[in-house]
Order: C-alpha cells, then sequence, then structure tokens
C-alpha cells in the first residue's frame, strides 16, 4: 500500500510529460463548473458537493502557496475532477496500467487533476495536500523555467505538504534506505527514470535534500536556487551560484545531518513555522513586493517594485523603492526616492507625515544630524505630537549631548503610544547616561509589553529576540527565538538578529556565517555593522572586524547610545594590538 502511494506520487510529473498530450484535448463534454476567485473546478454530475467542498479550501491553498513562494501564478488555475479512475483511465488509455495515480499537475495546461475515488482513505488534510503538492509543480516549473529537476520538484512538492500520517510513512522508508545503505547520490535525482524506478527511496530522500537546505541555509535561499536554475546550465551550477558550495560537499554535509532527522529533525518544517499570514495578507491587498520582502525575496521585491513606479508613481510606490534602495546600500538613491515621495504627498496627512520621518530616518544612518532634525521638525509642524517623528528628535538630541531633553521627548512619545521601540531606546538612554536602575525599568516594561503581544497573538520574536542578545537574556533561549524568527521571515534583519544571538551565545562560527548573510545586499546599517565586526573580533579576524567597525562609525558615529561607544573601544583596543 505504501509503495502504491509513491508511485502514484512519482507519476505526478511521469503523467505530466507523457499523458498530458493524450488526455489533454480529449475531454468529455459532460464536465460541470464551479467557479472560485482562483480555480475553475470541473466535475461530472453527482460530483457537486465534492466540488463545493474543494471551493472551500482551495483560495486558500492557492494564497498560501502564492506567499510561500512570493509567485502568484495565473488564475483561474483548472482543478480537474475524475470521479474514478476507470473514467481518468478512458481519457489517459497510457495510465491504464498504473493503478495507484491520484492526482497530477499539468504545467502546460495549467491544470490540477484529482481522481477523486483513490481519494477515499485520505485525510482531509491528505485531500488539501494534494492540490498543494501539484499546484507547488505548477509555481516552481515556472519559478525556474521548467527548468528543476525531478528530485528538486518533487522534493519542493512534498516539503510544502502540511503533516499528515503520510509524512511518518516516508521517514519509516528513508530511514530503510539509510539502513541498507541504499540512499541515492545526488546525481541520481536528477535522473528521472532512477527516482521514478525507485520511488520507495527517490521520494523520501529527495524531500529530505530540501529539508536539509531549507534548515541550513533558509527557505528564502531555497526560493534563490529555483530563479537561478532557470539561468543555470543544471543542477550543479544552479545549487553552487545559489549557497556558494560545491555540490559535493553540500551532499556530504547533507549525509551528515541525515541522521538528527530521522531522530526527529523532520518534524520540524520551516513553513509549518512560517508566519504567512503577514504575506498573505499583502498579496490579497495587491502588495507583491511588500510580501516579497517580508519573505526575504529582495530581487524580486525590486523587480515587482520596478513596474509598480512605472506604472503608479506615488508616494507608495516611490517610498517602496527608497527601502529597496537602501536596503542594497544605495543611500543615495534612497533619499532620493524618499524626497520624491515627500514631494508627491498624499490623500492622508499622516502618510506625509509618516514618509517625512522616513527621511529624516535616512538622514540620521547617515550621521547627518542638522537633516534628520529638519524632517523631524518639519513633521511636528504638519502634525503635532506625531509620536514617531518625537522619537526621531529623541535620537538626534541623544546624539548631540542633550540627554534631558532626549529623554523627555523619549517620555511623550511613550505617553501616547508606549511602543517597545520606544521604552527600549529611553532604556538604552538611561544606561548609557549611567542610570541603571532607570533602565531596568524600561527594560521590564518592555518584557511585560512583549508578553501581552504573545497572549493577543502579535508575533514579536524578531524584536525580543534582538532585544534579550543586547540586554542579557538567557543566550540558549534567545538563540532559539531568533531562530523561529529567521525561519518565519527569513530577512537580512532577521539574519542579523539570529548572528548576535548566536554570538551572546558563543556559537562564532554560525554566527559569522549569519552576520555575512545580513550583509549580503551591501546594506549600509550602522547596527548591523557593529554586529559584524564584533563578530569578526572574537573569531580573531582583526582586518574584518576593523573594516566593518570602521564602516559602522563611520556611517553614523552615533548610532546608538549604547553600542556606538563600544565599537569605538573595540576599535581602540584592535589599535592598540596592531600596534604592539
Amino acid at each position: 500500500m505504501l509503495l502504491k502511494r509513491f508511485l502514484c506520487l512519482a507519476i505526478a510529473l511521469f503523467v505530466l510529460l507523457l499523458l498530458a498530450p493524450a488526455g489533454a484535448h480529449a475531454q468529455p463534454s459532460d464536465w460541470r463548473e464551479r467557479r472560485t476567485e482562483r480555480f475553475a473546478i470541473l466535475y461530472v454530475d453527482g460530483d457537486a458537493a465534492t466540488a463545493e467542498q474543494y471551493a472551500g479550501f482551495v483560495d486558500a491553498v492557492y494564497d498560501e502557496i502564492s506567499a510561500v513562494f512570493g509567485h502568484q501564478t495565473a488564475v483561474p488555475v483548472t482543478l480537474r475532477l475524475y470521479p474514478t479512475l476507470e473514467r481518468y483511465q478512458q481519457i489517459n488509455p497510457l495510465a491504464r496500467s498504473l493503478t495507484g495515480v491520484v492526482a497530477h499537475a499539468d504545467f502546460q495546461l495549467h491544470e490540477v487533476v484529482v481522481i477523486l475515488s483513490q481519494t477515499a482513505r485520505q485525510t482531509p488534510e491528505e485531500v488539501q495536500n494534494n492540490v498543494r503538492h501539484e499546484l507547488t509543480h505548477i509555481v516552481i516549473a515556472e519559478l525556474s523555467g521548467n527548468r528543476l529537476n525531478v528530485g528538486f520538484q518533487e522534493g519542493i512538492a512534498q516539503y510544502v505538504e502540511r503533516p499528515a500520517p503520510e509524512l511518518e510513512q516516508r521517514i519509516r522508508l528513508l530511514q530503510r534506505a539509510y539502513d541498507q545503505q541504499i540512499l541515492m547520490p545526488w546525481s541520481d535525482l536528477d535522473d528521472r527514470d532512477t527516482v521514478y524506478g525507485a520511488p520507495e527511496v527517490g521520494y523520501p530522500e529527495s524531500m529530505s535534500v530540501v529539508g536539509f537546505l531549507v534548515e541550513k541555509y533558509s527557505f528564502a535561499k531555497l526560493r534563490e536556487f529555483l530563479t537561478i536554475a532557470a539561468r543555470s546550465s543544471g543542477y550543479r551550477s544552479a545549487l553552487e551560484r545559489t549557497y556558494g558550495v560545491a555540490p559535493d560537499e553540500l551532499e556530504r554535509q547533507w549525509r551528515d545531518w541525515l541522521p538528527s532527522y530521522l531522530a526527529g529533525g523532520y518534524k520540524r518544517n520551516a513553513l509549518s513555522a512560517y508566519d504567512l499570514s503577514g504575506a498573505e495578507a499583502l498579496i490579497a491587498q495587491g502588495r507583491y513586493a511588500d510580501a516579497q520582502t517580508e519573505l526575504g525575496m529582495y530581487n524580486e521585491a525590486v523587480a515587482t517594485l520596478q513596474t509598480m513606479i512605472d506604472m503608479r508613481p506615488d508616494l507608495s510606490s516611490f517610498s517602496r523603492i527608497s527601502y529597496a534602495r537602501e536596503l542594497h546600500g544605495d543611500m543615495d538613491g534612497a533619499v532620493e526616492m524618499m524626497q520624491a515621495a515627500v514631494q508627491a504627498g498624499g490623500p492622508a496627512t499622516e502618510n506625509s507625515a509618516w514618509v517625512r520621518v522616513q527621511l529624516g530616518n535616512l538622514f540620521f544612518s547617515r550621521g547627518d544630524l542638522a537633516a534628520a532634525e529638519r524632517q523631524y521638525n518639519g513633521t511636528l509642524e504638519l502634525l503635532p505630537d506625531y509620536v514617531y517623528a518625537q522619537a526621531g528628535l529623541a535620537h538626534v538630541r541623544a546624539a548631540q549631548g542633550k540627554t534631558d531633553e532626549a529623554i523627555s521627548l523619549y517620555q511623550q512619545a511613550i505617553a501616547r503610544m508606549p511602543l517597545p521601540e520606544f521604552v527600549i531606546g529611553l532604556g538604552e538612554l538611561y544606561q548609557a547616561s549611567g542610570k541603571p536602575a532607570d533602565a531596568a525599568k524600561q527594560y521590564d516594561l518592555v518584557r511585560a509589553m512583549q508578553q501581552l503581544f504573545n497572549a493577543n497573538g502579535v508575533d514579536t520574536d524578531l524584536e525580543l529576540a534582538l532585544f534579550d542578545a543586547d540586554h542579557g537574556a538567557d543566550a540558549g533561549a534567545t538563540v532559539a527565538l531568533a531562530r523561529a524568527a529567521y525561519a518565519r521571515r527569513p530577512s537580512i534583519k532577521a539574519a542579523d538578529t539570529l548572528a548576535w544571538a548566536l554570538f551572546k551565545a558563543g556559537k562564532l562560527p554560525e554566527a559569522r556565517r549569519y552576520a555575512d548573510e545580513a550583509l549580503r545586499l551591501k546594506t549600509q546599517d550602522a547596527s548591523m555593522l557593529f554586529h559584524a565586526g564584533m563578530i569578526a573580533q572574537a573569531q580573531g579576524d582583526t582586518a574584518a572586524a576593523r573594516e566593518r567597525l570602521d564602516a559602522a562609525l563611520a556611517l553614523n558615529p552615533h548610532f546608538s547610545p549604547l553600542f556606538a561607544p563600544q565599537a569605538r573601544q573595540a576599535l581602540a583596543t584592535l589599535s592598540a594590538a596592531a600596534s604592539r
């Protein structure tokens, strides 16, 4: 029974290539149609109730897969529900000898097929997984230019499925292959006949390969691998270009990692932990670039934003382009676009105030205190008591050494809107001013606020992990929190936070890897450069430490009242050591 289920999985792409030409055009004329927002569900008389059941979940599956990959395939997608295997085989005569097929995807016809009689013993989650699995084939075929090999196609399609009884069956098969030493070399996963000829090994193994790449290098990297595959000569070239590691070394790492996966690691799935609600909501609003940025898909976001600004040059598009340029280290371009957003204005005063504050923040991040002050003051003239402008001005006053005025501005902002970032800023200012008791009160308030947010379902793991790493919480718990946040939102900010948490826990090699990832876009962020410099110093890499700490202070010598002095002290220590 289990082997038959794996055969049905293997048939998915086999049918796509061999059966689609025979079955695609000779369809019966008695199909009925049930439309949803995303799908055209085709069914025959007698299956209207079943079609209605599918209509109840397929759009949610579509939005989920769109959020996972940051890509919307064209709608409507056809979902064809064959009532029986016999009916399916009438239309697809080449499938008559294959009794295990449950579903298949046709990339060219933009169609997902499900054979209802074959799903009778499946759980509701497994029924939904059929659609997840096959829709994923269509999406990743589009992203990879249909150049992804069968092993990665099936591995990724299995990885996006929700946990169901079939997962445990696959792990048992993988354990057996591992024990019998019959695992395939990765090169075999490139061969369709080999994978389909031994699906009881090829399928669970391909799932584990994808699990390894996601756990060790992030889902965002896997998503990048898809688009690189479209421009590569083969999977080995795409792997090396994406991960910066030779494929043979990746395979060795996977074999070393596999026992931990079999021992229970398979239950960790980044997508099960992924907070997709934010990306799904952004997609529903048509904010595709924001969704891509949320998921760490920066190159795709830039392409989407360029289309957006070509079609609609306004406050919204200019400000998003500014943020994209800031992420890519183009600070002059970021300022230019945010100035365009300010000039474009908006229908609401608060929108204009928000972009003015963002422009002030850009000036502050470059150490231009005078320009930042002008923007914050200008915003307060436009919208008095605007808390984000008050907090921005507090940053400026602290950098100018006007500590009492900075404290007063923070207190005014907190009184109106007690956001954690304001309370943390005030606490760090107290700490830097030699007032540890006052700082401790603010930090206790932050932790209480985080508990309140968590109790109400607000995800603040990333912010809390950075706060805990900065302020001496349990190192192991902080790393776990940062890992969870990174798994849900693999952005450069999340990579930076995880790097800092790992550094505080003494895990230097891994901290360095994530610090390098955080700077991969050449983002000009003084705090991120400070973190990377301190990690390099701890590793004994004095050249990298000096380069990054120098860059942080050159960019903004006042980036933090607490950590800028630490950066200067670290540089002094490095200089003293070099002069001996």
